[in-house]
């Protein structure tokens, strides 16, 4: 460790007396690896974050598995969700439903659209989570269709709407023509069970006849309007939990035969096989697919810029290695061996890459701006929110210290390798035919690697 610590202070001596070097390189270095971790901060947005709740282990949201394949949007009626909490005791600890829905909300006599969910009483207990204002539903609230017009505030909403304002709890809006009362907020990091949805305003799923008027999906069997996840019991295998619901899906379809057809009474494609559990605030299967192989192909391009980087980041330390031919070949002369040559060099190229890698990290965080700047201005209840967390900044982490070993090494090693006699006579022809060969691989892989990026 002494001696590491050593090669640190010298590798950080000798980038800093060489200033235009460092820059061309971390310049160069910091496009390729900001632009990766621009597209990996989606990915890991996309597909890796869990849902932002106090205690979201365990909590699983219920997709179906069928003929098709597994993992498929899984949408039920209200009465088969009933069905479904009644029967799941054993392996759920509680079981909720969510259905969205468009609003139209009127407070302080401006009317604006609103963006809302539907949900069972104990949809924010069933997630851990607390409000940041007021209250959430009660039991009771969910009983009787149309008895209790209350609605739970977005954080969001709360903050634009009404200034984020205590007063806001008990006071009256108009939601599609009913007057509702505000008893709660959500609280602030939490945005809702559905991947970047972020709605403006919650309510209990008894409501439906009066936010939807003329329509009846509380007791028609037929209406797959909602979706399901519950917390899974302790002692209850993921496993367990999924042979069970998949029994009561495969119950339910077989005493109702008629929720076997589609809307115009045609034989459903797929036939349900049962059920599958993924983590609450996930794509299903079918979905994540789709996304990963878009941010695959995006990561390919990004990939590609990176090599150039690095090619460029070789070529500049091959230059490098011959202008200090002979400070090296002292070393060698002194007694240093070629091994602890090449690991002083591969220290520098390594601290290079991962100033490099800060450098990229400022810089993805003005990538991933600028991508969302091409968004339509229109409200939509999207929260596309790109966070630097520890899987980012350790993808980043690693990106540098591979980028800094695999493109330094083939530079240490012939700088290592070279005729120290010759060296330290400044003997031109000491230098060697390999590096000019290697620096122009480089040079030619820079622009075939750039062509390729150009054509796609």
């Amino acid at each position: 460790m002494a001696t590491l610590w050593q090669d640190l202070r010298y590798a950080a001596r000798m980038l800093l007396k060489s200033r235009a070097f460092t820059l061309a390189a971390v310049a160069s270095l910091a496009i390729g690896i900001g632009a990766n971790t621009a597209v990996f901060s989606v990915a890991n947005a996309l597909l890796l974050r869990p849902l932002d709740a106090a205690d979201s282990r365990g909590v699983v949201a219920l997709h179906k598995r069928t003929s098709e394949g597994d993992g498929q949007a899984f949408a039920v009626s209200y009465p088969d969700y009933r069905f479904y909490r009644e029967h799941s005791g054993e392996v759920f600890s509680g079981l909720l439903c969510w259905g969205e829905a468009a609003l139209a909300l009127s407070a302080d006599g401006r009317a604006e659209q609103a963006f809302g969910m539907l949900v069972s009483a104990n949809y924010f207990d069933v997630l851990a989570l607390r409000p940041a204002a007021g209250r959430f539903f009660t039991p009771e609230e969910e009983a009787t269709p149309g008895a209790h017009p209350v609605a739970v505030l977005g954080y969001g909403f709360w903050q634009s709407r009404f200034g984020g304002d205590a007063s806001a709890v008990g006071r009256a809006v108009t939601i599609n023509g009913r007057q509702f009362t505000v008893v709660g907020v959500a609280p602030r990091e939490f945005k809702s069970t559905v991947p970047l949805y972020a709605p403006d305003v919650w309510l209990p799923v008894s409501m439906q006849r009066e936010v939807v008027p003329g329509s009846d999906m509380l007791t028609s069997r037929g209406a797959a309007w909602l979706h399901m996840a519950g917390r899974v019991r302790e002692g209850v295998t993921v496993e367990q939990a999924e042979a069970r619901a998949g029994a009561l899906a495969l119950q339910l379809r077989a005493d109702h035969p008629e929720d076997s057809v589609g809307a115009f009474g045609e034989p459903l494609k797929a036939e349900l096989l049962g059920v599958r559990l993924a983590p609450v605030g996930s794509f299903p299967a079918e979905t994540r697919q789709m996304i990963a192989g878009a941010l695959g192909l995006v990561l390919a391009v990004v990939v590609v810029v990176l090599l150039i980087a690095c090619a460029n980041l070789s070529s500049l330390l091959l230059a490098r290695a011959v202008a200090r031919r002979r400070e090296i070949a002292v070393r060698l002369a002194l007694g240093a061996s070629r091994r602890r040559i090449v690991r002083q060099l591969l220290t520098e190229s390594v601290l290079l890459c991962v100033v490099s890698g800060a450098a990229g990290v400022m810089l993805s965080l003005w990538m991933t701006e600028l991508l969302l700047s091409f968004l339509p201005d229109a409200r939509l209840p999207l929260v596309l929110d790109f966070p630097l967390d520890w899987r980012v900044l350790a993808w980043t982490l690693a990106l540098s210290f591979a980028t800094g070993i695999l493109f330094g090494l083939l530079p240490a090693l012939q700088a290592a390798r070279q005729d120290v006699v010759g060296a330290l006579k400044d003997d031109p022809g000491g230098r060697g035919l390999g590096r000019s060969r290697a620096r122009d691989l480089f040079v030619v892989g820079q622009v075939a690697l750039s062509l390729v990026l150009l054509v796609s």
